[in-house]
């Protein structure tokens, strides 16, 4: 018979009406599924607090730095904007997040655009800077208070990019009581120690010798301890290393809490997580919904080990006050090209 003139097909021939039901069945939870995951995301983001965080204003507003002369034969490590993105990250003791007066842990997430590896710096809070106020050298830390109008938050972004030479992107502040909800809603994070560990004029020892599950309080107090002891030979003595072995637990601590979002499945534990944290941290207002959940579901898949992180050498000092300060050995480009070469090529 000529295909033209076939009849057609009687009304019901196809698919099945029962697949067809079924398939708009499944097309309808997959969309309300979706819709309620987002709908819960957004409740989430929208209970965290938000820091107006506005640099360019910031930098109007304050005098234009006094430079020394460079020297010509002196290479300039001077790196695009957007060869890296950086998140500052602070610790806080301060119950008014979006005031932040003073920190207890300052942070520096950096990104290289054309690398897989992400690197983690601790920079000392009497880390000696040049104050972005009045020019002079200044601890870092002091920085969070402010000054000319210009916010906390801002000021440490600009004095940390006089320093590094990197444009802050984004910033977060934590209290510290959100540390141990972290710690405690993740089940607890893995900590290891060579010997018991004990702060001085606390009740017996926060951790035993080896690897342990620790809960917030235990991993905060090891995480902070500026005068910890380990038990040696059955003596407590001090910790060596001062605040540089500090430093270097609170990176620690960080890479512990990313381990632990790689036991995560969907993106619901990722927002239940968001949501029952919420008043305990502020991230700035530049900070999309969009790549807040990317970065944070992408961290699931970065490896402890594959985070570069450099030390920034300091030797004692003390400022025109009398104050201790912490002078840096090194510039921070020498402090990062050290471990991450591929930052030379920015000379």
């Amino acid at each position: 018979m000529d295909q033209a003139l076939a009849p057609a097909a009687p009304p019901g021939r196809g698919w099945p009406f029962y697949v067809k039901v079924g398939a708009l069945s499944l097309a309808l939870i997959v969309v309300g599924f979706v819709g309620w995951t987002g709908l819960r995301l957004w409740n989430a983001w929208r209970s965290i607090d938000r820091i107006e965080f506005a640099l360019d204003d910031a930098r109007i507003a304050l005098p234009p730095p006094s430079l020394a002369p460079e020297d010509p034969a002196d290479p300039v490590w001077d790196p695009p904007d957007d060869a890296f993105t950086t998140y500052l990250l602070v610790g806080s003791d301060e119950t008014d997040k979006k005031a932040v007066p003073s920190a207890d842990s300052i942070l520096l997430f950096i990104e290289p655009r054309d690398d897989r590896r992400s690197i983690l710096v601790s920079l000392p809070r009497d880390l000696l800077v040049t104050s972005p106020c009045s020019g002079e050298p200044a601890r870092l830390a002091v920085n969070l208070a402010g000054c000319d109008g210009v916010r906390g938050p801002e000021l440490l972004a600009l004095a940390i990019e006089g320093y590094s030479n990197l444009e802050i992107d984004h910033f977060a502040v934590f209290q510290f009581e959100g540390f141990i909800r972290v710690v405690d809603e993740l089940g607890g994070i893995e900590l290891c120690v060579e010997h018991d560990f004990r702060i001085v004029r606390s009740f017996g020892p926060v951790l035993r010798a080896g690897c342990q599950v620790a809960d917030g309080e235990s991993a905060l107090a090891w995480m902070r301890s500026r005068t910890p002891q380990e038990l040696i030979d059955g003596v407590w003595v001090a910790v060596e290393g001062g605040d540089a072995a500090r430093l270097e637990r609170q990176q620690d601590f960080m890479l512990a809490v990313l381990a632990k979002l790689r036991e995560f499945r969907s993106i619901d534990q990722l927002t239940d997580l968001a949501g029952d944290l919420a008043n305990t941290f502020a991230i700035d207002e530049g900070l999309s919904l969009l790549d807040a959940v990317s970065r944070a579901w992408d961290l699931r898949s970065l490896s402890p080990s594959a985070i570069v992180r450099p030390r920034i050498r300091v030797t004692p000092g003390v400022t025109e006050s009398g104050s201790y300060a912490a002078i840096p050995v090194r510039t921070f480009a020498e402090e990062l090209i050290a471990v991450f070469p591929p930052a030379a090529a920015y000379y």
